[in-house]
């Protein structure tokens, strides 16, 4: 295992936004909890990326995920405490093609490539497909891991896929030096908050619906007792 001391200083991506880790990470079963489904083929660092953030260490003898792992996560954003599921999936397409309910409920996809490895960039467009096909309205984030090793993908390739694939986000991330970890995961978090503002608006706005129907329904009829 090794810790790095040279990580460079992280940055607050959204000054809107104040985003602190929360100590007591014992999850609360009545509240509701983020899905975030991570997947790409073995070996791009999907379980390092996770480990990286959560353990704030780099660990290069992670066993590959044979199928899943789960990690939890509670994480305040202004005064609000979100708490994420992280949903760390084997690298065989077949596997998850197989067993749907890994994508079931998905509120956040992360699809990680190498940007060293021109097969595991291919292959987003497999990992693509069956995202849209078994989780089709989760936010999508398309990650480069790796970027500490010499990149053999061109930017305007990557730049293109994201535009043309309609991916919320894209990161070039390095789980070994730290390199935008946290801006990664900062951004995850903004996402499902703004997720849950606009669920909470939308819920308040049916409700005031239903109240202000009630309210012209009940006039009605109290006019037709009144004649």
């Amino acid at each position: 295992m090794k810790e790095d001391d040279s990580i460079e200083e992280e940055k607050n991506i959204n000054p809107e936004y104040i985003i602190e880790d929360v100590k007591d990470q014992n999850f609360d079963n009545n509240k509701k909890t983020y899905k975030v489904i991570i997947i790409g083929n073995t070996g791009v660092g999907k379980s390092c990326i996770s480990f990286r953030f959560l353990k704030k260490q780099f660990n290069d003898q992670l066993p590959a995920t044979i199928s899943l792992d789960v990690s939890y996560y509670r994480v305040k954003i202004n005064n609000r405490i979100i708490q994420i599921q992280f949903w760390d999936t084997c690298g065989n397409d077949e596997f998850a093609q197989k067993t749907p309910n890994l994508f079931k409920n998905s509120s956040l996809a992360i699809i990680v490539y190498a940007l060293n490895n021109m097969q595991s960039f291919k292959d987003i467009y497999c990992w693509n497909n069956i995202l849209n096909e078994l989780s089709f309205d989760c936010i999508k984030y398309l990650v480069g891991n790796k970027s500490d090793l010499e990149r053999v993908i061109e930017k305007n390739k990557i730049e293109n896929f994201v535009d043309s694939y309609n991916f919320s986000k894209y990161f070039e991330t390095s789980a070994k030096s730290g390199c935008n970890i946290k801006e990664l995961m900062d951004s995850i978090v903004i996402s499902l908050y703004e997720k849950f503002e606009k669920e909470n608006e939308n819920k308040s706005d049916t409700i005031s619906l239903k109240k202000e129907l009630h309210r012209k329904k009940s006039k009605k009829t109290i006019r037709g007792c009144c004649k």
